[in-house]
This record gives C-alpha cells, structure tokens and sequence, in this order.
C-alpha cells in the first residue's frame, strides 16, 4: 500500500525518545514504553416515566441520584469522585455521566465502564423503590432528612409527590423519535466519549490525517445501530452518533460535532501528553464490541506514533463526516468514496488499517504485541472477514449493529415479512404502524440498563445466541471467556485500577482519617488535584499530580505519614 509518489503527508520525529533494539525482523523494535492511559465518559439518558423529561436542576433532583452512588461523604456532589476513581456528574441535557477512572489497558477499562452501567442500574432500582408506598416511603423521608438535602429538600419531596416515576435509565446515543436523515441538533442526541494519552509533541495535523478514514468507518462493527423512521419508511443505521457529525475536526461537543475532537485538556504534565478526546463514537451495550473498537484505535495510535512506520504512505481523504453518515446507512458494505487515492469502501478501509497493524506488530516488529493486542487484531480480523461474506449473524453476540439487524429479521418473520439474507433489505424498507413501533420499541429496549428489561440481555441468554456464540469460539477460543465476569464488576466497585486513580482513593481515605481528628468540610476533587476544605471553606491541604501513571506523591506521603505520627507530649 505504500507509496511514496502520492504521499500528502509530512511525518515529524517524535520529541519523546525511546531506547530501540533491533528486533528478529532486522527493523528497529522501540523499547516498551509506560502503558497508554484510555478512559471512557457515558452519558446516560434518564426519564420519569409520565412525562418523558430529562433531570432538572431546578428539582433538586441531581443531588440525590449523585449520592446513590459509591462515594466519600466528604466528597461534593459537584465533583463526585467515587471509590474506584471515577466521576459521576450530571451533563448537558440533564444526563447522567459516568466517566471512568484512567485506565492503563483496554480490557480494565472495560470492567470499569460496566462497573458504572451497573451502578445506573443500582441507582434506578433505589429509586424506584422509594416511590412505592409504605414502608419505602418512610425511607424516602429518612433519607430526605439527611443533611445534605437541606438546601433542595422541599423540592425534592415535590418532585417524588407529584409521581414522577418509575423512572428509567438508557444507554444509548440518541431519542427514539429522531426522524430519520434530518440534521439533529439540540438535546436529542448525547456522547460517548473516548480519550487516549499520546505523546504531545505529534503534530495535530498528522492525527487528523491518520485518524479521520479509520474512525469514520470504524462504526462497522463499532456502531451500536439504531432504527429511523421518515414517512412511514424505516432504515436501519450501523451508527446513532454519525448522524449527528457534521464536520471532520472541531473543539465544540455539542453543536458543531465533529469526527474529531480538537479539544486538549490533557489532565497532566501538558509537555508529555496530549488527551486525545474522541466523541463520535457509540455507547454499546456489548463490552466486546466497546472492547474492539477501543483497543483497535490505540493499535492506530501505535502505528501513528511510529514516524518511520507510516511514512510515504497516502492518507488522502476528503469530507470524513459525509462519509461517516453515508456508510451508517450502508449495510450492504459496498457504497465507494477515495481514500488514499484509490476507491474504497468502509469494509476496505478497515482492512488497509488492519493490514498495515498486521505488518506493524508481525512482520516488522515494531513493538512487541502483547495478548490483548494479538487477540484484538485477531478479532478485528474475523469481524471484517465474516462482514465481507456477510455471514453477520455470527457476529451479533459481539456487536450491537449485527445483533439488532438479528433481532429485527427474527422479529420480522415472525410477523409473515419475507426478509432476504442480504442485510440491505433494512436499507429501506415499509412496514405497517404497528411493526413499526415494535421496532422502535425494541430498538429503545435493547438499550436499558435494568439487566431484566434490557432486549439485549435477553438476547444473551437465549437459545440462538448461545449457538451463534459456539460458532465463533471454534475459530477464536477467547471468546468464550467473560470479558466482564461478576467478580470484577464487584472489585472495581470499590477499588481504583492502578495508576493516578489509586493516588485519588488515597487522598480520599486520607480525609476521612484526618476528618476524625480534626473538622473537614469536603474534598475539592479533580482529575489530577484535590484539596482538604474546613468549616470556613479554608484549604487545609492542596495536592497535585500530573502523572496518570502515579499511584502516589510526596506530599500526600508526608500528609498521611504526619497524620499518623502521635501528638506531642504538652507537658
């Protein structure tokens, strides 16, 4: 695929050194460097169920589904930092977000992110139980009682009196009366958001270059799929959030959206790293797919850091985001744009980036794959495979787009509609109002986060999908083990993953310590600093860490150390 006679691209040298050796290839192989920090931020959509309204500040509301989560006492509900290093916050629009720790591989990053869809799925069952009669409404009272509710109490005991409830939470990117192929602005649409550390001295202009053909079409199998309606015509898109992308690079999340962020708030040492922040992306309900997608772009960002490696090769491409709407709505894989040069489609893309991480890792050795990277290029593989022979249905155990189109056909024959085994019939097809809504009903469905009413868990415990799954595990073995078992939900409930998150939990535990040997009002916490409030909202302490990787600081050590030495005799 190279060649040097078409490249548009200027490579510039890294400023970050590493050490190199020269591996079995006789190429350069880098040195193992600290590992990539990724994290992921989900909005959530959360409605009562009587009138479909997002969360209101004025109701005071925010306040108390904070505190239904895992967290310090001393910690602000405006900075709700949890346990395990997470924030939990209420976004634009009135959605809970929940961000995960930094992570320093893809498969914890993982565990995290579930360990928070569970804890929305906690959240709602709490509430809902308060709204019952009775002996919960006693509880409601007891817990409305408690301090921390005194500025919005009354307004609180109006929101739960005036029977807004049950309540509902949903993970997912988009509303379910988006007319399909309008341009959508406003509150109908909420992110997903990705960020990955790269070393901050890569030009911006060489990200953008490299980036922009493989993110657009990443949403083959990282899509989570969703069903429009226009005029009594339903189609089916492999991607909620492309419908909402406009432009190829823009700073705005918003309005404005685009396919890459240009936002840098790198949350460390602003000299060593760059906090690349992606918003184009899905919220799945399938962590493998969640898994894939993610783990693939760092294996890009691998390759995109290597100058060498990727130079004089053609990244030519024009109007990302048109195109990442265009291929949401190919699901016959075969709509053509120029990439490079030369004519494409999504599934070729793919293909061309897949191919060059084989080479990168395999034939060149560049750096050394470890087992999540061998197993996600080995995945990444098998998915675009069975894409091209459109054999899809193996694949909706794995990705939510694939296992949506499954659904639906299932659902479709069952109703007497003859569906062929060329997934484009969903490009665009008619149907009668009440089919309709039970697509639509099942497309919102999939998405909840109450594991008992969630279309997806229900499609992982049945029959077809446990056959689907055996199909699969006989080419990739690895698939058959829980990417998120139940134990490691329960661990990152509570405790932080390695790097700067543990630093956090310390500080946290620290507080509570030292609140019992003297009076602290709260914890100001961020990402990479915190501080000890008293009564007078005075700092009793500030610390700072600007290293993702740094379970611990000097200062914090001396704070604790001090804390636990005795007091000075007074006589």
């Amino acid at each position: 695929m190279r060649d040097e006679a078409d490249s548009h691209v200027h490579f510039y040298p890294l400023v970050l050194p590493s050490k190199q050796y020269i591996s079995n290839s006789g190429y350069f192989m880098e040195q193992k460097a600290p590992p990539r920090i990724v994290g992921l931020e989900t909005e959530y959509a959360f409605t009562p169920i009587t009138d479909g309204k997002f969360i209101n500040d004025s109701w005071g509301f925010p306040l108390f589904f904070l505190r239904l989560f895992p967290s310090s006492y001393l910690c602000t509900s405006n900075d709700l930092f949890l346990y395990n290093g997470a924030r939990v916050y209420i976004d634009t629009g009135g959605h809970p977000e929940y961000a995960t720790p930094e992570c320093q591989d893809v498969g914890t990053l993982i565990r995290y992110d579930k360990a928070g869809e569970r804890m929305m799925e906690r959240a709602e069952r709490f509430m809902n139980q308060c709204f019952l009669p009775f002996e919960n409404q006693k509880l409601l009272e007891w817990i409305l009682e408690f301090h921390k509710f005194a500025s919005a109490r009354d307004r609180l005991r109006w929101w739960f009196e005036s029977k807004n409830y049950p309540v509902r939470i949903y993970r997912n990117n988009i509303a379910i009366n988006t007319v399909s192929g309008s341009k959508i602005e406003g509150p109908v649409s909420w992110g997903f958001h990705e960020s990955y550390s790269v070393p901050a001295k890569i030009p911006w202009n060489r990200l953008e270059t490299v980036l922009l053909p493989f993110l657009s079409t990443r949403q083959i199998y990282g899509g989570a799929g969703w069903f429009g309606q226009s005029d009594g015509v339903m189609e089916f898109w492999m991607s909620q959030r492309a419908s909402v992308m406009y432009l190829n690079s823009n700073h705005q999340t918003v309005s404005n959206r685009s396919v890459l962020n240009t936002k840098n708030e790198p949350l460390s040492d602003k000299d060593v790293y760059r906090r690349l922040h992606l918003i184009m992306g899905d919220s799945n309900m399938s962590p493998w797919a969640t898994w894939l997608k993610v783990k693939a772009t760092c294996i890009v960002l691998d390759m995109l850091e290597d100058e060498a490696f990727l130079a004089g090769i053609n990244f030519n491409y024009d109007n990302a985001a048109g195109i990442m709407r265009m291929v949401a709505r190919d699901i016959s894989f075969n709509r053509t744009f120029q990439f490079g040069g030369r004519t494409h489609t999504a599934l070729s893309v793919q293909r061309f980036f897949l191919d060059l991480a084989k080479r990168f890792y395999f034939g060149e050795e560049r750096i050394e794959a470890d087992e999540e990277t061998r197993e996600a290029l080995a995945l990444w593989e098998f998915a675009l495979d069975r894409i091209y022979a459109l054999d899809i249905s193996v694949l909706s155990p794995y990705f939510d787009n694939f296992a949506k189109i499954h659904i639906a056909e299932a659902m479709l024959h069952k109703r007497g509609i003859e569906t062929p085994r060329y997934p484009g019939f969903l490009r665009s097809f008619r149907v009668n109002s009440e089919t309709a809504t039970r697509l639509k009903g099942f497309d919102l469905s999939y998405h909840r986060v109450l594991s008992e009413e969630s279309s997806f868990m229900a499609f992982q415990k049945s029959r077809s999908c446990r056959a689907l799954k055996e199909q699969a595990e006989r080419t990739l073995p690895f698939l058959a083990r829980d990417l998120v078992p139940a134990e490691a939900i329960e661990h990152c409930w509570w405790n932080p993953p390695p790097g700067r998150a543990t630093w956090r939990y310390s500080l946290i535990k620290a507080a509570e310590a030292y609140q019992a040997l003297r009076s602290v009002q709260y914890i100001s916490l961020y990402w990479d600093k915190g501080s000890l409030v008293d009564m007078n909202t005075i700092p009793i302490a500030t610390f700072s860490n600007d290293d993702p990787h740094r379970e611990s600081t000097e200062e914090l050590t001396e704070f604790i150390e001090k804390m636990s030495d005795p007091p000075a005799s007074s006589v």
